[in-house]
Parts: structure tokens; sequence; C-alpha cells
């Protein structure tokens, strides 16, 4: 089958769905997009490197929401639990989904000026949001399950983290789902989330969540992804920032494992002297695909922004990252960094890498820069030579090199938080720690 037939087969499978229940005026026009849009091919830029034949072949069962009772339940398995303890904040606002449901959300104790409500019905705030022009988000506006809406008050600092877990479990085998979380920061205030993909068990599913983030003048919010997939899972992302005059975004993602992940990350700086920072981690091996593509536009003057990545592929992971900066006409003293650096552990893994820049004004800094290569052979002799062995070598290496990254994050709560998942991936940074002990 040709993949244009593919393609138009599973765009008629998603129409029937969409046919089966009355829907809401966003929910239909986001369809409209999507249908406008189609699904890309090889031909396309944007998806150039990464294919969704496997996907669109399996046609997952769309989840409706008719397993609250079970995914409820599942909240009190003692797997789940243990899961949970894994990565949770301590302290913290948390938020649980498991199979693309939330099934736990404060609803108390609950500081002054900050809200919750859930998304599992068609609230009036999904109609003053704009969907992009990325056809899995339309996809995910047209069928998202649940979700959450934040809205933080003006001149307000978090005492306590926001903390989002999203589960997928057995039961999910099959299937997909799609959430969506909107956050609404006030002007001078301040918020840090967490958050967090996991599927357990070895569960062929597929699952999009899709972050809205609008930040008012003077906000100033941190988010911290990480995602533990397995071997068949499929995770797509889809990642949104407005930032008005002043406001500052930060966002570190670590990937860990996963089938295909794709995420896309676009922050759009609106108002003057606005600020965003877009870091990631990508420490895949087995025969993983996981792809970021990342994408800062400038819209004002006096913006600022950086984005850096590292990879640490092994065996036959391939990895994808394209970086780009978008910077509009008739606007002056726009600073932009875009560094890529990859290391491959195996001669099968491989890595795509690109950035753009896509320039309309002439008072601007925009530098880039892409490296590809493996370990420092040189070094690892080096430290051989001072008495430790090639394991132990290999170990510190790897440790200062991911540790860059970590590093990048403010909050020195949330370094703590991904280290410890490293460890549990990477059992040679244990050892590096009792090596720098």
């Amino acid at each position: 089958m040709i993949a244009n037939d593919l393609h138009i087969k599973t765009q008629h499978y998603y129409q029937d769905l969409f046919d089966s229940k009355p829907q809401s005026k966003q929910r239909q026009k986001a369809f409209e997009l999507f249908k406008t849009l189609g699904f890309p091919n090889a031909r396309n830029d944007v998806w150039h490197y990464t294919s969704l034949s496997s996907i669109l072949r399996k046609k997952y069962l769309y989840h409706y929401q008719g397993d609250n009772i079970t995914n409820q339940n599942l909240l009190k398995n003692n797997q789940v639990k243990s899961i949970i303890d894994s990565v949770e904040i301590d302290n913290c606002y948390q938020i649980i989904l498991i199979n693309g449901q939330v099934v736990k959300y404060p609803t108390e104790n609950i500081e002054s000026g900050l809200d919750f409500n859930r998304l599992d019905k068609d609230q009036d705030i999904l109609e003053l949001k704009e969907v992009t022009d990325n056809v899995f988000d339309a996809l995910n506006c047209a069928f998202y399950n649940d979700g959450i809406y934040v809205k933080l008050a003006p001149k307000r600092q978090l005492k306590k983290p926001l903390q989002i877990i999203n589960i997928i479990t057995e039961e999910h085998q099959g299937k997909q789902s799609f959430a969506r979380h909107i956050f609404d920061i006030g002007s001078n205030s301040e918020c840090v989330c967490y958050e967090t993909h996991i599927c357990i068990g070895d569960v062929d599913a597929l699952h999009h969540q899709g972050f809205q983030w609008h930040l008012q003048e003077n906000a100033v919010a941190k988010m911290y992804s990480s995602n533990h997939s397995n071997l068949k899972h499929n995770y797509l992302s889809n990642n949104y920032i407005e930032l008005a005059q002043k406001a500052q975004f930060e966002n570190i993602n670590v990937e860990l494992s996963g089938h295909l992940t794709r995420r896309d990350t676009r922050a759009s700086l609106l108002g003057e002297r606005s600020h965003a920072d877009i870091f990631g981690l990508l420490l895949n091996k087995n025969k993983d695909h996981v792809d970021h593509r990342l994408s800062v536009r400038h819209f004002s003057s006096n913006t600022t922004s950086s984005q850096q990545y590292k990879s640490l592929l092994n065996d036959r992971a391939k990895g994808v990252v394209t970086s780009q900066v978008y910077v509009s006409e008739n606007i002056k003293k726009v600073d932009s960094y875009q560094n890529s650096q990859n290391i491959l552990l195996s001669p099968n893994a491989k890595i795509d890498t690109k950035p753009e820049l896509e320039i309309y004004s002439d008072d601007v800094q925009c530098a880039h820069g892409a490296t590809v290569g493996d370990l420092d052979k040189e070094a690892i002799f080096y430290l051989q030579s001072r008495g430790l062995s090639y394991e132990s070598a290999k170990a510190l290496l790897v440790s200062s090199y991911i540790d860059t990254i970590i590093q990048k994050a403010s909050d020195k709560n949330a370094q703590t938080w991904f280290k410890k998942q490293l460890v549990k991936k990477l059992p040679m940074l244990e050892q590096c720690q009792e090596l720098t002990a």
C-alpha cells in the first residue's frame, strides 16, 4: 500500500470516529483543520526523518471515557503506586492521568489565586484558544479525552510545584488517547511544572498530549519533562508557549525510552524582553526512534532565546533534532543561540540534526552549531592511565556529558529529580557517583 493510500484510509477512519457522536464547534473547527492538513509524509520537511506508517497501519481503538471505574481502580494498583512513588515530587499539586484519563487532581488546600479545572467536557475555555498548524495538535483538539486547565492569577508565586504524571498500563493495549492541558499564568506570577510520561508493561498503544502555555507580562514558568515509554509504545507531544513582555519560559525534556516519540515545541516571543530556554537530552537505545522539533519565533524586538540539545544513542536507536529560529520583519536586537551535540555509542545508532534559520530583520545575532561523534578515546585512555577501568572512565565521561544539560535547570529540585531517574535508567551513572563521592 502506498503512503498516500494509507493516509487516506486513516483519515477516513478518524472521520468515522468523529461522526459517531455530536461534536462542539471547537472540535469541528479542529477536525476541519486536520482534514485540510492531512497526515505528513517524507516529502514534508517537518516529518522528513520520521515515518508515521507504523502508527497509521494500526488503527488504534479510540479510547472514550467508558473506562472511568477501571482507571480509578488502577490508582490503587501496587505497581502503579510504585511507579508514582519513583517519580513524584514531595509537597506538590499532583495531577495523575491513567490511560489518558485524569484520575486525580487538586480540589482542596489550594493557594489563593490558583484554580484547577478538569477538561473532560467541552468547556468554553477551549473556544478561546486557537489550534495550530500542526496536524496532530488539530487531531488532539478534536479528540481530546481529558486534561487540566490551570489558571494562576497575577502577582502569585506558587509555594508548591505542579506535577503531571501520565501513566499508560496494559489495559490500554491497542488503544489511543488524547489529553490536553492549558496553563494561563498571570502577570508577575511564577510556577514550576514537572511532567512525566510512563508506560507499564509491553503495551502497544498511542498517546498524545497537548500543552498550551500563556504567559502574561513578567510571568515566569518552568517545565521539566521526562519520558519512560517501552519498545512498542508511541508517544506524541505538542508544547506551545506564548510569552508576553518580559515573560520567561524554561523547558527541559529528557527522553529515556520509547518505540516512537515525537515532541514538537514552539515558543512565540510576542513581547519585548521575553526569553525562552529549551534544553533536551535524548538517551535512547534498542530500536527507539525519537524526534524533537523545536521552534522559537521572535515577533518582538529585544527578545532572546536558547536551544541546546544533547543525545547519547546506543544500539539501533535513531534520534532527530530539528532546531528552528524565526525572526519576523521590522524588529531589532534579537539574540538567539542553537546548539546540538550528539554522541553515538554504537555503529548502528543514527542521528539527524539540523539547525534552521528564517530571518527577516537585520539587527540580530543568531549563532548555531551541531556536532556528531563518539566518546573521546583520548580522554578514556587518559582516565585509564590514572587508574580507572575502561567502564569507570566511560561512566565519568557520560556523566559529565549529561550533567551539562541537567545543570541548566534553574530549579535545584529539578536537577535532583532528573538525576534520580537517570541513575535508574543508566546504572553506569551510579558507579560514577561512587567514584566521585
